[in-house]
């Protein structure tokens, strides 16, 4: 059982005591404000009605950074020291966000009988923002009793329970119960999804971004990118993506590790989506996302093939109109049994589903639509890059130290006892460098994988890539 310190608990401070500290929050236990204008309204007249409101947790983080036993904690207490911040948010962003937005004529208080810091009796005819409001209203709202509740010795792994505990009775997603794990892998996407907010917002609504679905997107991108370079079962599924933010699962762990990885390929989609913004606010706002999880599951077949876009302005166009002819056909793509029913399936009613059978299914009409119809790479949009291009002057003079100047067979992957000589290195004709574990088998053009051959003998067992 874990014994949390004791709480140091304030009733509330005079105004003319007031001092101005930052107080944030950190995502991996707290969620983004998302309360309703009617939520607002609620809390502006609960404070103005004197009601016990809710204790505000916070963390001070200079004193639990000198009280912490653990590094992650340090390294989370220290990170937002270094961004200006005095406390942290456990519990009360949503009433935090609400009090600033009163005092900014963002909220209204409705219209009703109040009593001002005198109790003399006050109608108000109509809604009526902070500034508007007589000044004995203004003083009984900030005057209104704060409780909080502040720690000054907490680790980290106790702010994400602590959090999950005064928030028992919320309905909490599954994807915010993820998020709400102290693992790099959650850190990672969590802070993904947040600097790439602007780009999710043109076709992801402000309720759906409020609840994460952004951060399951980006979760659900490096499962596929694991399963897609292991060439395994598709699998996006709330039991796969659990299995991933646990660090105790050694096929979890395996997954995460795949960020890396996936990381450059979504910089890819969204330059992409940034490119075509208006087009993609204005077709998709309020549509499906399975259409990116098809352009990453594309833009992955193109990182595992060595293709490269060269214009990314036609082949996003391409992909977008591919989008509509696609949803549009009547062509079916596969029968399923459903009890005494057979169902057709086409493209558009799989659109919206990120099943495993799913998804292979949509990609493979995608590749088909690339490669049978598309001609982006007879007009040079797109292009195949020779794999030897993937590893630099460098990475081949360190091979062939490493081989002392003998090519090795690309198919046994030892030496042949031929001599390369030095100045003859650089030669792509001659010599070149090879992936021991080809891209489609999960390999990767990195040093560890790579190994000189000749060129005669890399072609020739070009098969077995």
């Amino acid at each position: 059982m874990i014994k949390y310190p004791k709480m140091k608990t304030a009733n509330f401070i005079e105004i003319e005591e007031y001092v101005e500290k930052e107080i944030g929050i950190d995502l991996s236990f707290q969620s983004k404000a998302r309360w309703t204008i009617s939520d607002k309204e609620e809390l502006f007249i609960s404070a103005m009605e004197g009601d016990i409101l809710s204790p505000h947790i916070i963390v001070d983080l200079e004193k639990s950074n000198n009280n912490a036993e653990l590094t992650s904690s340090r390294k989370l207490y220290s990170k937002h020291i270094d961004a200006g911040l005095d406390f942290l948010n456990i519990d009360s962003n949503n009433r935090t966000v609400t009090y600033k937005e009163i005092l900014e004529d963002n909220v209204n208080l409705r219209k009703g009988t109040y009593y001002d810091i005198n109790e003399s009796e006050v109608k108000l005819d109509k809604d009526t923002p902070f500034s508007k409001l007589p000044k004995g209203l203004q003083k009984r709202f900030l005057r209104c009793k704060l409780y909080v509740v502040e720690y000054q010795k907490i680790e980290r792994f106790q702010c994400k329970k602590l959090f999950r505990r005064v928030n028992k009775g919320v309905n909490l997603n599954r994807q915010e119960i993820r998020n709400a794990e102290a693992t790099d892998i959650a850190e990672s996407v969590r802070n993904y999804a947040f600097n790439k907010e602007s780009q999710f917002k043109y076709w992801i609504t402000d309720t759906k971004l409020n609840r994460r679905i952004n951060d399951q997107l980006v979760a659900q991108c490096v499962a596929l990118q694991y399963a897609m370079s292991k060439n395994e079962k598709y699998s996006l599924t709330h039991t796969t993506l659990d299995s991933m933010y646990d660090e105790d699962s050694i096929n979890g762990r395996v997954i995460a590790s795949y960020w890396t990885n996936t990381k450059p390929l979504l910089n890819k989609v969204m330059n992409l989506i940034e490119l075509k913004s208006k087009q993609v606010k204005e077709d998709i706002k309020n549509n499906s996302i399975s259409w990116f999880i098809d352009l990453f599951m594309l833009i992955s077949h193109f990182e595992k093939e060595s293709i490269a876009i060269n214009d990314n302005d036609k082949f996003f166009t391409w992909f977008l109109q591919n989008k509509v002819k696609r949803e549009g056909s009547t062509e079916i793509i596969t029968k399923r049994n459903s009890g005494k029913s057979v169902t057709s399936e086409t493209f558009q009613t799989l659109s919206g589903s990120q099943k495993d059978w799913v998804l292979p299914l949509r990609h493979e009409c995608i590749l088909s639509d690339f490669y049978n119809d598309s001609k982006l790479l007879d007009k040079g949009i797109v292009t195949q890059v020779p794999s030897d291009d993937y590893f630099t002057y460098q990475d081949k003079l360190k091979m062939w130290n490493r081989q002392n100047g003998i090519a090795h067979d690309p198919i046994t992957n030892q030496p042949n006892g031929v001599k390369i000589p030095l100045e003859e290195l650089f030669n792509y004709k001659k010599w070149q460098a090879d992936a021991i574990v080809p891209r489609r088998q999960g390999g990767f053009h990195t040093i560890d994988n790579g190994q000189l051959t000749s060129a005669h003998d890399n072609q020739s067992a070009g098969a077995k890539k």
